[in-house]
């Protein structure tokens, strides 16, 4: 979707060969494997053109990351949806309102076959809340008792399958469907409009609670303790915007001290004090 322009599908298929040539796959495939891979390259080509002859539409969906079938339902459920989502505004709005997409979208099957149904989502709340990960944890062996099938019996949610699901759904699958429904529900309008939302993903991907605490991690504090524990120190000295940078300065020796106790790649990570 994002490498064919305005040509027609004869003219690109034509040259879909030059395509598939660039790829590392191509070059590491013997000549039976190059044939194959420029004839998926082809197909590939054609099954995207079926489902989105239009070329305006069809690099509008590439911008999602995700394939042209789900972007289309996609569209779709936020036209369905877009009263619901445009009033939501907090993470504990947004979330279950999206769950039913991530249990459609996301290839976890935890999402779809743990027991309780509602764990994962509690996790995901937990998690979006900057909860440690010993809470998260706790809500399936204490409070939930969550399990998962093997073979023909179950087995209990174990603490690898939390972490997983943390990093990997949460982080990076979960937001890459939160990222499309924002595209499509916010296409005509600015940022401005969409910051719920926006803040939203941000607390889904890293497991954070507030503005703060998501720039002290995307500031390279990339830790979700220590953004929090920056966060909560800054706080108490009485700052209060929402973004890290004038704190570096400001608050500079309480951020160092907050920061030597832990790796000193942290600490390393502070600007120079000023003169």
């Amino acid at each position: 979707m994002a490498h064919r322009e305005s040509e027609t599908l004869a003219d690109y298929l034509a040259g879909i060969r030059h395509l598939a040539m660039e790829t590392l796959g191509y070059s590491l495939a013997d000549e039976e494997e190059q044939e194959a891979v420029t004839e998926l390259f082809r197909v590939v080509a054609i099954y995207v053109n079926t489902h989105e002859p239009d070329t305006t539409r069809r690099a509008w969906f590439a911008r999602t990351l995700l394939s042209v079938d789900v972007a289309l339902e996609i569209e779709n459920w936020v036209e369905e949806n877009r009263e619901q989502l445009l009033e939501a505004r907090t993470g504990a709005d947004f979330l279950p309102i999206v769950w039913p997409p991530f249990e459609r979208y996301v290839e976890d099957k935890l999402l779809t076959t743990t027991l309780p149904r509602e764990l994962f989502q509690d996790i995901a709340s937990a998690w979006m809340a900057g909860h440690p990960y010993h809470t998260l944890f706790d809500l399936s062996t204490i409070f939930h008792l969550g399990t998962k099938p093997r073979g023909q019996s179950r087995i209990p949610v174990g603490d690898a399958d939390i972490l997983g699901f943390c990093e990997g759904t949460l982080g990076y699958d979960c937001p890459l469907v939160v990222a499309a429904v924002t595209q499509f529900l916010f296409a005509d309008q600015g940022d401005e409009a969409a910051q719920p939302i926006l803040l939203f993903h941000k607390s889904l991907k890293y497991g954070l609670p507030d503005p703060l605490s998501i720039s002290c991690y995307e500031a390279g504090f990339a830790d979700r303790v220590v953004a929090q524990n920056m966060c909560a120190a800054v706080r108490e000295c009485g700052y209060t915007l929402p973004f890290l940078g004038p704190a570096l300065s400001e608050h500079r020796d309480v951020i160092a001290r907050i920061l030597s106790g832990y790796p000193s790649y942290f600490e390393s990570l502070l600007p120079p004090p000023e003169e």
